[in-house]
């Protein structure tokens, strides 16, 4: 009685066992089901890049007014007496009904097209103005650039300066002049040397 009673013990472990290993397998495969790739497509797509990355910072003047930024890009060789072409990009920090810009220059600088206006604008929307700027002599100038915003009906003004470096082109005979004589000065000090 006894050897049944332990056989049958034993018969019913082992079944217990084998059908708790069967179960397990069938969990393995059941429960680890290839995870599925999903492609994000914002994620594969190349970031924005910024219109206005090539332009410089214009340095703030003041108290910070308008939430707004301003860039500059020059867009030809400041020289005395010939119009320079510059770009500006207004960039709000906020949702603005509408923005003007007005650029004026300091004594002997003359600004054509300095004013613009522009309508509602998004927050990091650029807005895009060019005007031409005249300087009489070599120098050293500040152009005063003055951005309004105008939100739900109040505005404020932020200005702005931009350094443009006016100098004078040098003449390509003057250079070539200077090389020759560079030249003719080196070979009669050469001559010169006694020989050792």
């Amino acid at each position: 009685m006894k050897l049944r009673l332990i056989t049958n013990v034993v018969v019913t472990i082992f079944a217990v066992c084998s059908l708790a290993a069967c179960e397990s397998k069938k969990e393995e495969k059941t429960s680890a089901p290839e995870p599925k790739k999903t492609v994000n497509p914002q994620a594969s797509a190349p970031a924005p890049t910024d219109p206005t990355a090539s332009m410089a910072h214009a340095v703030v003047i003041g108290k910070s007014g308008a939430a707004v930024d301003l860039k500059y890009d020059v867009l030809n060789k400041p020289e005395p007496g010939k119009p320079v072409e510059i770009e500006i990009a207004l960039i709000p920090g906020v949702l603005v009904d509408s923005m003007s810009v007005n650029v004026v220059g300091q004594s002997g600088v003359h600004v054509s097209g300095g004013d613009a206006n522009f309508g509602k604008h998004a927050i990091g929307e650029a807005a895009r103005h060019k005007f031409t700027v005249e300087v009489e002599q070599p120098d050293v100038v500040y152009l005063t650039v003055n951005a309004t915003a105008y939100t739900v009906g109040i505005s404020s003004t932020r200005s702005f300066a931009i350094p443009l470096i006016v100098a004078s082109p040098v003449p390509a005979a003057v250079d070539n002049k200077t090389a020759d004589a560079k030249k003719e000065t080196g070979s009669s000090q050469a001559a010169a040397e006694p020989k050792k």
